[in-house]
């Protein structure tokens, strides 16, 4: 069903949470399943979510960093709680 959802689809957020490992893991199956099913050249946007939570960081900055790195991509971290990023990693996207 998420496939369909990807059609004509130009950009997208992969998000995890920073306090969940098990997010950040299966990031690699959504990048792979969002590259399969879109467009060439969409954008994609990498997102650690929960920013404010950092005390109960279980993915640390820089192994996000450079999973961003690696897949070509702009890493952000946000906290939808405290409004930290949340308009940047917006305004990255749609530019």
């Amino acid at each position: 069903m998420a496939r369909l959802y990807y059609k004509e689809t130009n950009g997208v957020f992969i998000c995890f949470d920073i306090t969940n490992r098990d997010s950040f893991e299966a990031c690699n199956f959504w990048l792979t399943d969002f590259e399969k099913n879109t467009p060439p050249g969409a954008v994609r946007v990498f997102i650690g979510l929960k920013s404010d939570l950092g005390y109960d960081r279980l993915v640390d900055t820089d192994e996000a960093q450079a999973f961003a790195d690696k897949n070509k991509m702009k890493y952000f971290e946000v906290s939808s709680k405290e409004g930290e990023n949340v308009e940047e990693a917006f305004l990255y996207l749609a530019t």
